[in-house]
Formats: structure tokens, C-alpha cells, sequence
């Protein structure tokens, strides 16, 4: 119903579109197959990347990701340009087993996924990291709370939003919080130019492993120590600095918000309306 509390319409800037290809490489073999290679380049896949997963020595997953924002690039021309040019050619003649393309969501999650006799899981409940594109494990998470809370209202033999509502606090304690938190960090990520990727890894102001911690945990975490010597690598690249100072306290924030998720429907325009804030401050990051 047009009534309902759940979103109806979700913006091309929370989408990504990508395109993957899977390869047997007979003439090239990786050395590291147990090793996932992610590659950034701001110029080529603005606010994405491009992914190099092994499947074995002689067999690979490639593919590209971009936001679907303003000006973006075909994912699948990226893939027979750049992608191409940079890691397809190098590995010889190759036989192609699987080529596909789709869209993901990468956002927080919906902000209320129940209704009357209603439940969203999944990517319709955009229950996706929005750093990475992955979903699998929170959606089963999601599936999880949801088919709890679904039990129990039936058992009840009461499906109103009021006795489904639990399964948003319950999601969103457990794992929607990290995603709001890495939302609010992707719009950090899509404002940094290749400059500032090279400079920031090359006098390691930020770290493979922070990124690693950071998608995994939705938290940025530097000890006193860490962060002095950080400031000292970082010391030519200032506004860079702040803006991870920045971008951090930015996702406490919002994970301090959803810790006070509302246990009743009454409350989520007025929580919702906390929310906007943070995100344009994000945006701005």
C-alpha cells in the first residue's frame, strides 16, 4: 500500500551494477589461488572496483562493480576495455565458462522490513555490505531473525506490523548497524581520488588490513600509538587525515543511533529523522 512505512523506491546512488566473467586460464597459472586480489582506480571504476578472484590455478572469477551514479560507466565496457587490456590478456588464451552481469543494492538496510502480513529479506531489504557488494552471509542472517519472529507471530496467530516489528531490532543490532556505519564510509571512498588512494597506502596512513577490519567490523580503529604515527606518515596529506577523523566519528554516530532502534512503529519517523544528519554530513565527507 502507498500507506506503508517500508521504502518504495530505492536511489541509483545506493545501487551498484556489475559485470563478471569466469575463465579457465590453460596457458596461465596463479600462484596464489587462495589469495582474492580488489583493485580501486577512481578514474576507471568510480566508486566500485575491480575484482580478481582465483578459483583454483587455472581457473578465475573477474569482474567490475561501479555505483550507479551520474556519468557512470557500462560495467561491461569496463570489463572488454580496462579489465581486459589490464589482467584478461595477460593470462593467454582463455575459455570462457560463465559471463554475467547484475544490480545489487549498497546502502543501509530498509529501514522498517516489516508491514502488515509483511517481511523483507535479502536484497529486497538491501541486506548487502555497501563496501563490497556481498550479501550472502547477512542475508541469511536476516532469513534467520526473520523466520524466528515470523514463528512466533504465527504461533500468536497475530502477522501485524506491531507483532512482526521485532525483526528489525533484532537485524539491525545484529548486523544492520554495521552496514549504516559502512554505508556512511563508501561515500568517504567515492570522494578520494587516486592521489589520495596511492599516497594513503604508499606511506601505509591506511592500512590493506584497516580497509580489511573496517568492511568486517564497520568500525575505524587506530590505538594512540598507531594514530600518532599515522599523523607523521600522513603529514603532507593533512585534509586527507581529517577527513578519516572525520568519516570515523561520522560512523560511531550512526551506530550509536541504531543501538537506540525503536522497539514500536510509533517511533521510526522520529528515529528515521536522526538518521538524514549524519548521511548528508557523509556525503559531504
Amino acid at each position: 500500500p502507498e500507506n506503508s512505512p517500508i521504502e518504495r523506491q530505492i536511489a541509483s546512488e545506493d545501487r551498484m551494477v556489475a559485470w563478471r566473467d569466469i575463465y579457465e586460464t590453460a596457458e596461465f597459472e596463479f600462484e596464489t589461488p587462495d589469495i582474492l586480489e580488489i583493485f580501486w582506480n577512481q578514474e576507471q571504476t568510480l566508486g566500485g572496483y575491480v575484482w580478481v578472484f582465483p578459483q583454483g590455478k587455472h581457473r578465475v572469477n573477474v569482474g567490475n562493480g561501479v555505483m550507479t551514479i551520474d556519468g557512470h560507466r557500462n560495467p561491461k565496457d569496463i570489463q572488454y576495455d580496462f579489465v581486459k587490456k589490464t589482467w584478461i590478456d595477460t593470462w593467454g588464451d582463455v575459455k570462457v565458462i560463465d559471463s554475467s552481469g547484475g544490480v545489487a543494492p549498497i546502502r543501509r538496510p530498509i529501514d522498517t522490513m516489516v508491514d502488515d502480513n509483511f517481511m523483507l529479506v535479502g536484497d529486497a531489504a538491501c541486506q548487502v555490505n555497501p563496501i563490497h557488494g556481498g550479501g550472502i552471509g547477512s542475508s541469511m542472517l536476516g532469513g534467520a531473525h526473520a523466520g524466528i519472529v515470523a514463528s512466533e507471530a504465527l504461533e500468536k496467530n497475530d502477522t501485524s506490523i506491531e507483532a512482526l516489528w521485532d525483526y528489525n531490532p533484532r537485524y539491525h543490532k545484529s548486523y544492520g548497524m554495521k552496514q549504516a556505519a559502512l554505508d556512511v564510509f563508501r561515500w568517504f571512498l567515492l570522494n578520494v581520488t587516486n592521489e589520495d588512494i596511492d599516497f594513503a597506502f604508499r606511506k601505509q596512513v591506511i592500512k590493506a588490513s584497516d580497509l580489511l577490519d573496517t568492511s568486517m567490523t564497520g568500525e575505524v580503529k587506530f590505538g594512540v600509538g598507531e594514530k600518532f604515527k599515522r599523523l607523521v606518515a600522513g603529514f603532507g596529506k593533512i585534509p586527507l587525515l581529517l577527513r578519516v577523523s572525520k568519516v570515523a566519528g561520522l560512523m560511531n554516530d550512526i551506530r550509536a543511533v541504531y543501538r537506540e532502534y525503536p522497539d514500536s512503529p510509533k517511533n521510526l519517523m522520529a528515529w528515521k529523522a536522526r538518521l538524514e544528519p549524519i548521511y548528508a554530513a557523509a556525503k559531504q565527507a
